[in-house]
């Protein structure tokens, strides 16, 4: 018994050792790139900056402020809240919380009410105005960028 335990003792070790050298990963070919990899993953990182920026144009009040300053300010921002505050009529409210409000103010969105309202044209340009702004500045910014990176690439790999 002693001898088989010595032998089963061995055995096991060596088995294990066996099993390691066998089932080892291979030598990995050496490649000279990733291939086509490369252009899919610089096309997704240019088109994923371009909708972050739109979203950033968008959703951020610098550019409602630049057109409110431009055209409709007369050169001012006095006036800029009531502009983006769309009104909310405070009739349903009973007598004893309503004493003095006539109208309640909320952030709102030009295009929410434009078919509520009788002058149709006016808020729809003013909204198409902000986004064709944010749109335009958007595109301005990323083209800029593209130009500087490629002048930057360029200079690079010419030196």
């Amino acid at each position: 018994p002693l001898f088989a335990l010595i032998n089963n003792i061995f055995e096991i070790r060596i088995d294990a050792l066996k099993v390691v050298k066998e089932f080892r990963r291979p030598v990995s070919r050496r490649a000279m790139g990733i291939g086509i990899w490369n252009s899919i993953l610089n096309i997704m990182a240019k088109v994923t900056v371009l909708f972050n920026a739109f979203i950033i144009a968008i959703t951020s009040e610098y550019i409602p402020r630049q057109v409110y300053y431009w055209t409709i300010g007369n050169y001012s921002l006095n006036g800029f809240l009531n502009h983006t505050l769309g009104p909310f009529h405070s009739n349903d409210f009973p007598r004893v919380i309503n004493r003095t409000l006539l109208e309640c103010q909320f952030i709102e969105s030009r295009l929410m009410d434009l078919l509520k309202q009788s002058t149709f044209f006016l808020p729809f340009a003013q909204s198409y105005s902000v986004l064709y702004f944010d749109c335009n500045s958007t595109l301005a910014n990323e083209i800029r960028s593209q130009i500087d990176f490629s002048t930057y690439y360029y200079k690079d790999y010419r030196l």
